[in-house]
């Protein structure tokens, strides 16, 4: 018996009308600064040699035009290291303490590609070492010297954010460890420089890492000494809860993988130190064939047993990593469990913005960045069908919390974008998104599948097409009755290693439903392309993207079977 579609006319939520996608700082400014694009681990970061992200490429313009309108995030930890050099002047080397340079004819490229494609700008500012005084307060010369310069050459700059991934500071950003507290002093000089030098922008904050099994990254290095520097995993709410008595943000950020690609170097670091200490522990304890070893001295047993703690601790700490940062493969990408812990985090983050009174006070959240997987993408995952099945369960999964928007990494870059670095190829990922801007509206409706086992997925929205309620001149005016239902799309995804078959609502019976059936190439997790209605989509040499029109009357008496492992669309009424 198939399952029943549940669609009831309840809304629960709403959304921006646009999307938000990310080219990091760190591809911009000079020197690039970006993941290695062979996935290797060890040495993951490509610095020299790379050239600038080159956004006047017609096909990039062509594609990105498809995804219009919407956000462009610039960001990435490189956000916090470089120096504005927006005076004319062509520094070859950043002044210490910064490790890369962002030009005028950078910030232009960007700001030309915007208005091309009809994009608006969301900017990581400077919060690094290079922008505090040796008091550790913010110092907003170098922002307010950028803002003007976006003011004066009318670069659709909307959105400034201040730093990137605060609470991972000490990892990141050598050391650099500041209060939530202090932070929100940063954030209310922030925005006197907006009000001063770019009034009507938004002020995003503040930007903090989440992992998929811990949550909020604890900064253990500042929470251990001073000892209440940084409470473990509050740092956003802290810095919240401050920020009431300052100057809130108009948006909360926070940011959320659902695992760590290879080129994490941490665990493989791990791994490293612990088969060194193991081999040095086994040295030991053979004693290099030496006689005196039979009968160890103090000190032989002390280096021991020191070298025995060393060698379990890095076996400890390769373990807590990998639990910690959620390796990524094809499996866990289509698994119920870690697809569901997006939520488990997106709800903590509303009930922190919940706390501000009144609720008119109350900033909006968004997904501040996010990619299938950490450090670049995992090769041989991202980019992939099972990608874009993590990618369309997390927009709808948030979506029904309310989160207004979601910053997807990267347009283009490393394994995790949804363009191909070199060939501006669309992946998978770059269609269901496409897909997803065309048909799924704003509003938020309740759905679920009577009876439905995890592993199905149903998210509805008001269709994009539905035109806007008629505006009433006379307020006395009766509203005419009804003749029919808005028009619903709903989203569906089957994670089973089976069909499943869906039965539509009645009221949707009586009209022609419109199909977008999504599945991988020969139905396979590991697919590099996906068909829609059973074709390949193809965009032209000029990124021209095909209208991907719906199939009419494709469902079989108003039963949609799905196969194992595809997602479809469908637009009713």
């Amino acid at each position: 018996m198939p399952l029943r579609l549940l669609v009831p006319e309840q809304q629960i939520a709403t959304i921006a009308n646009r999307m938000c996608f990310c080219v990091d700082l760190g591809q911009i400014a000079t020197p690039t600064r970006f993941w290695n694009p062979l996935g290797a681990a060890g040495d993951s970061l490509e610095v020299i040699g790379r050239p600038t992200f080159d956004f006047a490429r017609p096909r990039l313009r062509g594609l990105a035009q498809a995804l219009a309108p919407a956000y462009l995030r610039i960001g990435g930890t490189e956000a916090d290291r470089s120096f504005y050099a927006l005076d004319g002047s062509d520094p070859t080397t950043p002044p210490a303490p910064f490790t890369s340079v962002l030009h005028a004819r950078h910030l232009d490229a960007v700001g030309d590609f915007a208005r091309a494609v009809g994009f608006e700008l969301m900017l990581t500012v400077n919060a690094g070492w290079g922008a505090r005084s040796v008091h550790g307060a913010w110092l907003s010369d170098q922002t307010r010297t950028l803002l003007r310069y976006v003011r004066t050459h009318s670069i659709p700059l909307t959105v400034l954010e201040l730093g990137n991934e605060p609470n991972a500071w000490p990892y990141l950003q050598r050391g650099l460890a500041i209060s939530p507290e202090r932070y929100a002093q940063d954030l209310l000089a922030l925005t006197s420089a907006r009000d001063d030098e770019l009034p009507g922008a938004l002020v995003a904050a503040p930007a903090t890492a989440f992992f998929p099994t811990i949550g909020e990254v604890p900064s253990i290095v500042a929470s251990c000494w001073p000892p209440r520097l940084l409470a473990a995993g509050d740092f956003q709410a802290r810095a919240l809860a401050a920020a009431e008595r300052l100057a809130l943000p108009d948006i909360v950020t926070w940011h959320y993988y659902p695992g760590q690609s290879d080129r994490a170097v941490g665990l493989h670091k791990y791994r490293f130190a612990a088969a060194i200490c193991l081999l040095a522990r086994l040295l030991v304890r053979l004693g290099f064939g030496s006689r005196r070893q039979r009968n160890p001295s103090v000190w032989m047993r002390f280096v021991s047993r020191l070298v025995s703690l060393a060698a379990l601790g890095s076996l400890a700490a390769c373990v807590l990593v990998h639990v910690v940062v959620t390796p990524v493969n094809l499996k866990s990408l289509s698994s119920p469990a870690v697809l569901d812990r997006v939520a488990v985090w997106g709800r903590a983050v509303r009930a922190t913005t919940l706390a501000v009174e009144p609720p008119s006070r109350r900033p909006a959240v968004w997904l501040g960045e996010t990619g299938s997987a950490q450090a670049g993408g995992q090769p041989g995952v991202s980019g992939r069908w099972a990608a874009a099945l993590w990618w369309l369960d997390q927009l709808g999964s948030l979506s029904t919390l309310g989160q207004q928007v979601q910053c997807r990494q990267t347009l283009s870059g490393s394994d995790y974008g949804l363009l191909h670095e070199g060939t501006l190829e669309p992946t998978p990922e770059y269609w269901v998104s496409v897909l997803w801007k065309r048909l799924m509206g704003t509003t938020v409706l309740a759905a679920s599948a009577e009876g439905a086992a995890d592993t199905l997925r149903v998210y509805c929205h008001l269709a994009a097409s539905n035109l806007p309620p008629p505006r009433w001149r006379f307020p006395g005016m009766p509203k005419p009755p009804a003749t029919r239902r808005p028009r619903t799309t709903c989203l569906i995804i089957n994670l089973a290693e089976t069909p499943t078959e869906l039965e539509l609502p009645v009221w949707a019976r009586a009209r022609e439903a419109e199909l977008w059936l999504l599945q991988g190439v020969e139905g396979r997790l590991d697919a590099a392309e996906l068909t829609i209605n059973g074709v390949r989509p193809h965009a032209s040499a000029e990124g021209e993207v095909p209208s991907l029109p719906g199939a009419k009357g494709a469902l079989d008496n108003e039963v949609l079977t799905l196969p194992a492992a595809a997602a479809a669309f469908v637009c009713m009424g």
